[in-house]
């Protein structure tokens, strides 16, 4: 695909794109600078998803526009809908896979959204599109073909390439969408839609999920999700299992749904994108 390098079509997805947007936010001396969350209350800033959320119920809730996201989205090799064992070898890495593992190293160390001459926002989608740029997949440039916030926008991409798909076994690479990080709208309702991101980097033999993510008041942090023990945030030696999620001062609304586990929807395969 043709490269998209107009700083000026950027900059009006930008200012279209609300809720957990990383889209370059803003045109400053000839390079697109986003806009650095702050650190108070996701109620004036919808960007400032946290790494706190909860249900696991979530996944069979919601629809947005009419449209339920989540039917007829089997996986990128196929169903893989449901409960799955672990390969005994599970499978090579792509060599996009590694890049995208190495630039996400990249951003944890430098927690820079500067990525060939872009800054992109500084928040949770802004954090996949950097480290996807990194390592040369340019998910922005289809980011005009999509309504909706940021996160809403990866998810589209994702099922209109049937590259959505459920198992508690993700892959290197992956994205972890999630629900009701927050309350988004104000309403004080459960009804929160595709409101984080995050990205797969390892799972271990146990089911433990590491990944990466934008925390509101930490920046880009590693983060944990283990599917098949969706109820533990500690064991018993108070190694984490499942992060916390849910934005602490938006837990009264469902107190005991708040882990990573329990807010996650879907899984999205990008890195076998097309692009």
């Amino acid at each position: 695909m043709k490269q998209f390098r107009n700083p000026f079509l950027l900059l009006i997805v930008a200012l279209v794109i609300g809720g957990c947007t990383t889209v370059p936010a803003q045109l400053q001396n000839g390079e697109l600078s986003g806009e650095t969350p702050e650190s108070g209350s996701a109620a004036s800033n919808p960007a400032a998803e946290r790494n706190e959320n909860t249900p696991s119920d979530v996944v069979d809730s919601p629809t947005i526009a009419g449209t339920d996201l989540d039917a007829g989205s089997g996986g990128p090799t196929g169903s893989r809908e449901g409960a799955a064992t672990p390969a005994e070898q599970p499978p090579a890495l792509s060599d996009r896979q590694r890049r995208i593992l190495q630039a996400a190293e990249t951003m944890l160390s430098t927690q820079s959204f500067l990525v060939g001459g872009y800054r992109y926002s500084n928040d949770c989608t802004g954090t996949i599109l950097a480290i996807y740029a990194m390592a040369g997949v340019r998910l922005v440039d289809l980011f005009p073909h999509y309504s909706g916030n940021g996160v809403e926008r990866l998810y589209r991409i994702a099922e209109d390439r049937a590259l959505l798909y459920h198992n508690d076994w993700p892959q290197p690479g992956d994205l972890i969408f999630w629900d009701n990080t927050y309350d988004k709208n104000g309403d004080k309702n459960w009804n929160d839609w595709l409101t984080h991101v995050g990205l797969v980097l390892a799972i271990d033999e146990s089911g433990t999920v590491d990944y990466i993510h934008h925390d509101y008041t930490r920046g880009v942090v590693r983060a944990r999700m283990n599917l098949l023990d969706p109820e533990t945030h500690l064991d018993s030696d108070g190694v984490i299992v499942n992060s916390p999620m849910r934005m602490r001062s938006h837990r009264h609304l469902n107190p005991d749904v708040w882990l990573s586990s329990h807010l996650y929807r879907r899984l999205g395969a990008l890195h076998r994108i097309n692009l």
